[in-house]
This record gives structure tokens, C-alpha cells and sequence, in this order.
């Protein structure tokens, strides 16, 4: 986008990224096969179990959203989501014009900037799967990369607490880097972080679950896409860049502390009591078994 708008002014970059999804939607129409809606597990299940306790009941096939809002750690997950989806929404409509005022960089420049946070984002969300195939818990994973998120966002400014003599474009590169580390690790570990706690609630694994977590975990970081751009704007303005990112990395430590504290409290019986409170905030859903002994 920077190497266009040097090379055409404003409308060019528009006009080929137009074109690329025009020519992405015809590919998906023509190429992809067609989907078929899998049959549901839950009838096979419900046929094995003389008293199952299930999302879904003898003879139904309609799935609840409710019945998952009950799930405690659902919530820890889907909250951490939404503050690190902010990070992005946050700086990019100031990153640019800090980049102008502290570095005098071109719109190139700061192209190249949102490439290293792409590279190190996808790079790093392929190894983040590789590690939960071959293992690895998301439940870690995930609040370390918040605390990656966390330096990033230190060094972009770089923060009050540095010297300004440190400043530098290259140390801002740096801080976009963490922050597609970060990003790789919270973005991957997310989705199977929550459906670990679902299968450990005893919820029959089904087409319709897996859907609603996905969508779900979708409504998430699109509420932080939202948010971003509010707070970023709103604290820039009144603290200036540096401060406000430092306070959004801030921010991100305290909820990696949480999440972990979260964990392990989590066969304790704090969190039966906030599950005793979850299902009495939502009479119209039917009964969960989701347990707190087997959340982790």
C-alpha cells in the first residue's frame, strides 16, 4: 500500500486491492469444492449415554448458545481475545503520523513497518500450531503471547520509563516484530484453549459446537478491532503516542496475570462458584455439565 501510493497517489492502492478480492471471490466461487453440512455426533452420543447431560437433549438437534456462556473459561479466553485483538486497531491510524513526526518516514517506510508485523505473524502462527500438534498447551501459549505483545508495545515508542536517546526505527521494527509474535501465539492457541474447556465440560463434540465457538472467538476479536481505534485515538490524544502504548502494554500484562491466575485456580472452588453464578445468569438455556475439576 505505501509503495503504491508513492507510486500512483491515493487511489491506486485502492483500486488494485479492489481488484485482488475481486479476483479472490471468483477463485473461492470456482475452485473450492462445495461444502457438505456434517451429520451431528450428538444422536450417536445421546444413543450410548442411558442419562446424558449434553447440550443437546434426546431428540433435538437445535444447539444452544447459552449452554456454552456457562463455561467459565470460555469467558477468560474470549476477554483475552478481545484486548489482544486491540493492539493492531490501536496503532494503526497513529502509527503512521508518529512515524512522520519522530522518524520523518515515508508512507514506504511505514508500509515496510505493517510487513515485518505480517511476516513474523504468519511465520510464527505455523510454528504455534506445529507446537499444539505436537503437544503444547495453548493455555500456556497464549498469555506468553500476550507478555510478547506486552514488549512489543514497549519498544514502538518507545516507552516513557526508556531514554529517548534509544529511540529508533529500527527499535520500533523491533517492537512490530514482538507484536507479531505475540499475535501468532494468542491468535492460534485461542481456538483450541476454548474447545479443550468445552470437551473437558462434557459437552457433546458436534458440527453445531465447534460453529459456535468459532463464532464466537470471531465476535471477540471483532469487538477488539472496534475498541481499538477508540482507545487508541482517545489516549493518543490526550497522553500522547508513547504513553498510550505503553498503558495498552500495560494493560496486557495485567490480563496475561489474570489468565494464568485463571489457570490455576481453575480446580478450585472459586470457579465452581463463578460457574454456580454463570447458570443462574441465563435461565432460558438448559442444564450444563460443565465441571470446574476438569476445566484444565
Amino acid at each position: 500500500g505505501g509503495l503504491l501510493y508513492d507510486v500512483g497517489g491515493f487511489k491506486l492502492p485502492f483500486y488494485i486491492a479492489s481488484a485482488l478480492i475481486f479476483l479472490n471471490g471468483v477463485l473461492v466461487a470456482t475452485c473450492l469444492p462445495s461444502s457438505v453440512h456434517p451429520k451431528s455426533v450428538a444422536a450417536s452420543a445421546i444413543a450410548d449415554d442411558d442419562e446424558p447431560e449434553a447440550l443437546l437433549e434426546e431428540g433435538e438437534s437445535e444447539f444452544r448458545y447459552g449452554s456454552l456462556l456457562r463455561i467459565p473459561w470460555l469467558w477468560m479466553v474470549l476477554i483475552s481475545v478481545f484486548i489482544a485483538n486491540t493492539k493492531m486497531t490501536f496503532i494503526e491510524p497513529t502509527l503512521p503520523s508518529y512515524f512522520k513526526t519522530a522518524f520523518h518516514a515515508s508512507v514506504t517506510v511505514v508500509g515496510i513497518g505493517w510487513v515485518v508485523y505480517s511476516c513474523f505473524s504468519i511465520g510464527f502462527s505455523l510454528l504455534v500450531g506445529y507446537m499444539i500438534d505436537r503437544g503444547a498447551r495453548p493455555r500456556l501459549l497464549l498469555p506468553a503471547g500476550l507478555v510478547v505483545m506486552s514488549l512489543g508495545l514497549q519498544l514502538i515508542g518507545p516507552a516513557p520509563f526508556l531514554p529517548l536517546s534509544v529511540r529508533s526505527i529500527w527499535l520500533s521494527f523491533t517492537g512490530l516484530a514482538l507484536l507479531g509474535v505475540g499475535n501468532g501465539m494468542t491468535t492460534v492457541s485461542a481456538l483450541p484453549d476454548i474447545l479443550n474447556a468445552v470437551m473437558d465440560s462434557q459437552v457433546v463434540d458436534s458440527y453445531e459446537v465447534r460453529a459456535a465457538v468459532a463464532g464466537l472467538l470471531r465476535g471477540a476479536l471483532s469487538l477488539g478491532c472496534t475498541a481499538g481505534p477508540v482507545t487508541g485515538s482517545m489516549l493518543t490524544g490526550a497522553v500522547g503516542f508513547r504513553q498510550s502504548a505503553s498503558l495498552l502494554g500495560a494493560a496486557y500484562l495485567i490480563m496475561a496475570a489474570v489468565y494464568l491466575v485463571g489457570a490455576v485456580q481453575a480446580k478450585k472452588p472459586i470457579l465452581e462458584q463463578l460457574n454456580t453464578i454463570l447458570r443462574t445468569s441465563f435461565p432460558f438455556t438448559r442444564k450444563c455439565t460443565s465441571t470446574s475439576e476438569n476445566i484444565m
